[in-house]
């Protein structure tokens, strides 16, 4: 038995967080900061960030199953606030990325990393990552070039 699933056999804490994904407060609590920081600046939103990025690092480490890193990885997004004025939008072609603080907007970089870090070590530590490259019609290497054209679009252009 490896250090991560003894710590999650022994620890009260451990046990109690991972069987608290598995109920319905879990997605509704994190839904519910996602609305309420939304709604403000990078003094709110930051912190829930990172909360969920933290979520997201502990599933990956101690979870029994992939579901629970789904709610905070698909919440991320809604968790954005905004630093500046609604108008800012319109006004460049950055638009949106443009009304955040430049650290804030290092921070969410930072933490879009950590949780696709810790998503692509989950999915190649259970095998999940493995067996979907195995298979013929999933991830067949048209499935790949969409993939690549769809994360370099654009990245090339003037």
């Amino acid at each position: 038995m490896n250090f991560l699933e003894r710590l999650r056999e022994e620890n009260p804490a451990v046990r109690f967080l991972i069987r608290a994904q598995s109920t319905v407060y879990y997605p509704i609590l994190f839904a519910a900061l996602c609305v309420c920081s939304g709604l403000g600046n990078r003094w709110v939103y930051l912190p829930i960030l990172w909360l969920l990025t933290a979520t997201v690092v502990f599933s990956a480490l101690f979870s029994t199953d992939n579901k629970p890193l789904l709610v905070p990885i698909m919440l991320a997004y809604y968790a954005l606030g905004s630093d500046a004025e609604t108008t800012v939008y319109n006004d460049t072609a950055l638009g949106y990325l443009q009304s955040f603080h430049i650290g804030a907007f290092v921070q969410i970089c930072i933490c879009g990393v950590i949780m696709a870090s810790a998503l692509i070590y989950r999915l190649a530590r259970d095998g999940s990552l493995k067996r979907a490259f195995q298979k013929r019609g999933l991830c067949a290497s048209g499935f790949l070039a969409i993939g690549v054209t769809f994360l370099l679009n654009g990245a090339f252009s003037g």
